[in-house]
């Protein structure tokens, strides 16, 4: 998505969007890979205003999506929404991007520019993949699956469960000390 800074003025502008997974490599290929499928598009408002030196801009994206438990393997339909701030500078000769350096907070919700144009593109994307959750449950009471016979222990009851124990002294049961 791409922002023309000279329509940019300082009485508040709402945008609102819709585009498809196909319009973002990074998340087409998330998908082609099976991580994770995207039931909607992405719906993306933002409210962009031009503020002293900067140019600030707001906004949401949201998407529905299906993922694996990783407890118990099944897929799961889950919403994900994320809202931002960035503060967008003008780049200036002696600001190098290449350079390592240290962020502080404002570096965090800040960006440079070049040209007439603002790609945020990059930053949509960039907030997706935030809120994708690093372990994905389909309910935080999720019992997983039995460790011994693999059964989905949120649907059966398995005769492995009653012989639970802890596998660390296993070898050490047959074991006949004579005395």
């Amino acid at each position: 998505m791409i922002i023309r800074v000279n329509d940019i003025t300082d009485r508040v502008r709402r945008l609102a969007v819709v585009e498809e997974i196909s319009e973002h490599p990074v998340l087409k290929s998330m998908q082609d890979n099976g991580e994770c499928i995207f039931r909607s598009p992405l719906s993306i408002d933002l409210s962009v205003v031009r503020e002293y030196d900067h140019i600030r801009l707001e906004g949401c994206v949201a998407t529905d999506i299906t993922l694996n438990c990783s407890r118990c393997l099944a897929p799961f339909e889950t919403g994900l929404r994320s809202s931002f701030t960035i503060f967008y500078t003008k780049t200036t000769s002696n600001v190098s991007q290449d350079e390592e350096v240290e962020l502080g907070e404002t570096e965090l919700v800040s960006a440079y520019y070049e040209g007439d144009e603002i790609d945020v593109s990059q930053e949509i994307v960039d907030h997706v993949l935030i809120e994708l959750p690093l372990k994905p449950l389909c309910s935080s009471g999720c019992r997983g699956l039995c460790t011994n016979c693999g059964a989905d222990l949120n649907t059966t009851v398995c005769n492995c469960s009653e012989q639970r124990g802890s596998f660390a002294f296993s070898a050490l049961k047959n074991i006949k000390l004579e005395r």
